[in-house]
């Protein structure tokens, strides 16, 4: 009796077993068969990127292959063939092209000539006597431009020893710049001749206005020169400023 239980549990133990073996048996094969669906998909995935890796070989030789040279290009070609035409392209900036001088004389520095004034309204004329009074007079405070001229002729012609006949004035005007009163001389003769009597004349234009000092200059054209590394002194120390100016009057014509 004893014998048969154990007999009967072995039996059991055995069948136990067997269970065992086939479940194991089983999840071996699922295994086996995932891994397989795996090696085929890497095989497909490889064929393909095989595939893809040959068509862009094929494309990048095409594309390095050297195109056939064009006739006539060549060291010979280039130099007897015509030139091609090509696109030009404006620059933004563009370099301007200076044509080289003929004449490499330098040229002396001389002052421009100008239009000489031809009536006398305009300054620098030569019939254009300006009279400066300090402190300025206004020109309303002036006497009729007649009487002024009246006076100063008449004056012209009592002054001794007898000046010519043709030192005289005909007109006064006012200087629309400053208000200045012009005496404008006689048609024989000029500014420079009515400037030996610019004491008459000054006194008669200002009349009874008040005034410390007058002037009467010819209407001359003024020019400012520059000098540059001059000394106005010379090596023993003796200024010679006026000998300085009077060069540059000498050198230069019109001043």
């Amino acid at each position: 009796m004893y014998h048969d239980d154990e007999e009967m549990k072995d039996g059991e133990h055995d069948d136990t077993t067997c269970g065992h073996d086939s479940t194991n048996r089983s999840g071996i094969t699922k295994e086996n068969e995932n891994l397989t669906e795996t090696v085929r998909n890497m095989s497909r995935t490889n064929i393909i990127l095989a595939e893809e890796n040959r068509e862009l070989k094929s494309l990048l030789t095409s594309s390095a292959r050297p195109q056939p040279p064009t006739p006539g290009i060549g060291l010979e070609g280039s130099i007897h063939a015509p030139t091609p035409h090509a696109t030009i392209t404006k620059s933004a900036n563009p370099v301007p092209i200076i044509p080289p001088r003929k004449d490499r004389t330098p040229t002396k520095n001389t002052i421009p000539p100008r239009s000489q004034p031809t009536t006398p309204t305009q300054r620098h004329h030569k019939s254009r006597l300006v009279i400066h009074f300090t402190p300025p007079i206004e020109s309303k405070a002036l006497r009729p431009h007649g009487c002024i001229i009246h006076e100063i002729n008449e004056a012209l012609k009592k002054i001794s020893p007898q000046i010519p006949e043709s030192v005289r004035v005909k007109g006064m005007i006012i200087s629309g710049a400053n208000d200045t009163p012009i005496i404008i001389a006689g048609d024989d003769c000029t500014a420079e001749d009515l400037e030996a009597h610019s004491a008459l004349i000054t006194k008669i234009v200002a009349g009874e206005t008040p005034h410390t000092s007058a002037q009467a200059n010819a209407d001359r054209q003024r020019f400012e020169v520059c000098l540059n590394n001059v000394p106005l002194r010379s090596y023993l120390g003796v200024e010679q400023t006026d000998i300085i100016i009077q060069t540059v009057v000498a050198a230069a014509s019109g001043l």
